[in-house]
C-alpha cells in the first residue's frame, strides 16, 4: 500500500490560454482594471490532493493468483472567482470591456451594496438571500469588507475509487508452460456499486468566474440586484464521462 498527498499553488499576472491577445487582455479578473492586474493565484494550481493504493495477492498455487487492487483519489476542485455578471456586456471597473471579469466586493452588511427591487424579489428580499449565500460560503464569509482573491475560490473536493481485479494463470501444452493474465478496471468503483455514490460536484460557471450579482446601473454609485435563488444551481453533477462508472476488460500472454 502507499498514501500520499501534494499540494501545489502559483502565481500569475495572467494565464495567457487564449489564441487572441486582445481575449488574454479581456478576461483578467481584477479590481484595479486590466492594465493593472497584479499577481495572484494561478487557475492551474493543483491545491490539495491525497491519493492511495493498496493490493493484496491471493496466491491459490503455483499456477494460479489473484490480485485485488483499490486507487483513491481526493483533490480540490477547480480555483475560481466571485465576479460581477455585467448586463451591458461591460466592464463596472471601467475599461469597458468583457463582462464577467471584475472582482466581487463581499459586503459586510446591507449598507455595502446598492441593490435594487426586480421583478422577482425586492431589494431587502435579496439581501437575505446574498447575506445568507456569503454565511454559509467559508471562503466568502471570511472575505467579508474585502473583494475576493483572483482564483481565491475552489469548487467542492472530489473523491474517487478505482478498483483493479488481476487473474494470473498458466497452462502447460507440451513441454511449454504458458502464462496468462486476465483483468478488469472498473473506474469510479463506488457508482458501480451505487448509482448515487462517487458522484464528482462541479460549480456551474463562464471561464473560471462565478457571476454572484448583476450590475443594473454603473456611476459613481452603481446599483446591483441578486437571484434568491442563485445558490440551487450553482453546484451539479459532472457529465457522463466524469461520474459514471466504465470498465475495461484485458487479456494478456506473458513471454518467458
Amino acid at each position: 500500500g502507499q498514501v500520499s498527498y501534494t499540494y501545489g499553488q502559483g502565481k500569475s499576472i495572467f494565464e495567457g490560454t487564449s489564441s487572441q491577445n486582445s481575449s488574454q487582455w479581456n478576461f483578467i479578473p481584477t479590481v484595479n482594471g486590466k492594465n493593472n492586474p497584479g499577481i495572484g493565484n494561478t487557475a492551474f494550481a493543483v491545491g490539495h490532493r491525497v491519493s492511495a493504493n493498496a493490493a493484496y495477492e491471493l496466491k491459490w498455487n503455483d499456477n494460479i493468483r489473484t490480485t485485488f487492487s483499490f486507487f483513491y483519489n481526493g483533490q480540490q476542485g477547480q480555483a475560481l472567482n466571485f465576479t460581477y455578471d455585467d448586463n451591458n456586456s461591460r466592464s463596472i471597473i471601467g475599461d469597458n470591456f468583457a463582462s464577467g471579469t471584475a472582482l466581487f466586493y463581499v459586503p459586510r452588511d446591507a449598507s455595502e451594496i446598492n441593490l435594487v427591487d426586480t421583478d422577482d424579489a425586492t431589494a431587502a428580499e435579496q439581501w437575505t438571500a446574498l447575506d445568507a449565500y456569503i454565511s454559509s460560503n467559508d471562503y466568502l464569509d471570511g472575505r467579508r469588507g474585502q473583494y475576493v482573491e483572483r482564483n481565491g475560490f475552489r469548487a467542492p473536493w472530489n473523491h474517487k475509487i478505482d478498483f483493479k481485479l488481476i487473474q494470473d494463470f498458466s497452462l502447460k501444452f507440451g513441454d511449454k508452460e504458458h502464462k496468462f493474465q486476465a483483468s478488469a478496471d472498473i473506474f469510479n468503483f463506488l457508482n458501480f456499486l451505487n448509482k448515487d455514490w462517487g458522484n464528482q460536484t462541479f460549480i456551474n460557471q463562464s471561464f473560471g468566474s462565478i457571476q454572484i450579482v448583476d450590475v443594473e446601473s454603473r456611476g459613481t454609485d452603481p446599483t446591483f440586484s441578486f437571484d434568491p435563488d442563485f445558490a440551487e444551481g450553482l453546484e451539479r453533477i459532472g457529465d457522463v464521462n466524469a461520474t459514471r462508472w466504465s470498465m475495461q476488460v484485458g487479456l494478456r500472454y506473458i513471454f518467458n
